[in-house]
């Protein structure tokens, strides 16, 4: 399983100009998990942090629409109430921003792997334990790579 943090999801889907790596690296991550089969997961926190990203990068319902038709078809949508607790034990332990607690709790309760596009939620998943790549450094994408590929990459 994959947990995909929102920055990578939104670099995925919205390339900018002048920073179009950032859309194809997150877009090989995601796509190769897809391509292997892996579920994708993302806490319901995420959804609505999705659609305002979303709405206020492009300004565009129909960019939010099209966002949460992609998360409705391909993303499983984990409930708090499967995370919360973990959620509140790694706000009190770590105290990152909120949000990546949620992220966090969501990668620990499925023993997932984590994607994300933040340098600093990735350094400090993995100092709990968490296997997390930051997908903007070709040296960790080639690490996430192999892994969801068995060694086969």
């Amino acid at each position: 399983m994959l947990v995909v943090d929102t920055s990578a999801f939104i670099d995925s889907i919205l390339p900018v100009r002048g920073r179009e790596d950032r859309n194809r690296l997150a877009r090989r991550a995601i796509s190769a998990a897809e391509a292997r089969g892996i579920p994708l997961l993302m806490p319901r926190l995420g959804i609505v942090e999705t659609m305002s990203l979303v709405k206020r990068l492009t300004g565009s319902d129909e960019a939010v629409d099209l966002a949460m038709e992609y998360i409705e078809a391909k993303v499983l949508q984990v409930s708090e109430d499967w995370i919360f607790e973990d959620a509140k034990t790694i706000a009190r332990e770590i105290h990152p921003r909120a949000a990546d607690s949620y992220f966090r709790a969501t990668a620990k309760k499925f023993n997932a792997l984590l994607i994300s596009s933040d340098k600093d939620m990735v350094t400090r998943a993995k100092k709990t334990g968490i296997r997390a790549f930051y997908v903007l450094d070709e040296t960790q994408l080639d690490e996430y790579l192999n892994e969801i590929s068995g060694g086969a990459v």
